[in-house]
């Protein structure tokens, strides 16, 4: 399943990038370039977050990242590093489908302190990532 993901991760950014980037990218210029900026700066930290945290759906997730500049190879890594406990969650639960009696059976301990740990390790991330932000700001100036 993590081959799959992976292959649904870089053909969604592959088509919608060779489809629509470049139309959105002049159509909407002035609105996309602090965003564009945003996602060279700290854009791998933003992808972590919402691949952990379910806020948004992995298809637009994976459109959004396309109508930016954010590199494959970072994409393709934080995809895959931060969805890895996740799959394992679903197939572990899925595997219990026919075991379980009643939905309270899904919401297994180790399965929510995965994802609890996850988001909390992504809220850090992003959280580091703004401290070091007011660090360059306050060296720039000085």
């Amino acid at each position: 399943s993590a081959i799959a993901f992976t292959l649904h991760c870089t053909l969604t950014l592959l088509l919608a990038r060779y489809w629509l980037r470049d139309f959105v990218q002049t159509k909407f210029k002035k609105t996309l370039a602090p965003i564009n900026e945003g996602i060279e700066r700290s854009g791998v930290y933003y992808l972590f977050f919402l691949r952990v945290s379910f806020g948004v759906p992995t298809f637009w997730t994976n459109c959004g990242c396309a109508l930016t500049y954010m590199h494959i190879v970072p994409f393709l890594g934080v995809s895959v590093t931060a969805t890895l406990p996740m799959l394992y969650i679903l197939t572990s639960s899925g595997k219990l489908l026919g075991e379980i009696s009643s939905m309270m059976q899904l919401f297994d301990v180790e399965n929510i302190v995965i994802v609890a740990s996850l988001i909390v390790i992504s809220l850090i991330l992003i959280g580091i990532n703004h401290q070091h932000k007011k660090k360059v700001e306050i060296g720039n100036a000085q």
